[in-house]
């Protein structure tokens, strides 16, 4: 069959029916990426970036807590200190909730191990801390001031470090599923 020998009408059917048929294929692989762009959105503000505002925010908290800390450890006012103490116990709880809801989410082994290793340090800090908050209930400035500035700090710094490379890694997984 000739395309010059078809009616006018055949001829417009036929084109109709081309275009149409473009149209769909145009439309479904528009929809195939945009179903694929959703998931990746989805896994990056659900995950990716979920995790690294969490682990923000618990670097934030520790933070806080450890200026609680040393502001308990050096102060000669009870009121002063028993304030220190509630925010401190407050920070705390904030700390374990966000470590719970950490835990919630999908964890790579590279995550565990990161996290394992700053809850390590935190072991290791509240044990100092509870030598530290026995030695100034009891009045002893010097084993204070040496605690807090000896053993307490390194292991605060230790604690630290660790949320700090867990952070950077949670940041660098979201710019590399992003980018």
């Amino acid at each position: 069959m000739r395309l010059a020998t078809l009616q006018t009408g055949t001829k417009l059917l036929a084109s109709f029916g081309i275009i149409s048929l473009l149209i769909l294929l145009i439309s479904a692989v528009a929809l195939w990426r945009l179903q694929a762009a959703d998931a990746l959105t989805a896994d990056l503000v659900g995950d990716k970036l979920a995790k690294q505002q969490l682990v923000s925010d618990l670097l934030g908290i520790e933070r806080l807590n450890g200026s609680r800390t040393v502001s308990i450890a050096r102060s000669d006012s009870l009121e002063l200190a028993d304030y220190f103490q509630a925010q401190l116990l407050e920070g705390r709880k904030g700390a374990a909730d966000i470590e719970a809801r950490l835990g919630k989410l999908h964890i790579l082994e590279r995550e565990r191990a990161l996290i394992q290793e700053a809850a390590q340090h935190k072991a290791l800090l509240a044990t100092i801390q509870a030598e530290l908050f026995r030695a100034k209930e009891s009045g002893q400035t010097q084993v204070v001031e040496e605690l807090v500035s000896g053993g307490w700090q390194q292991a605060y710094r230790a604690q630290e470090d660790a949320l700090e490379a867990l952070l950077a890694f949670e940041t660098a997984e979201a710019h590399r599923l992003a980018g």
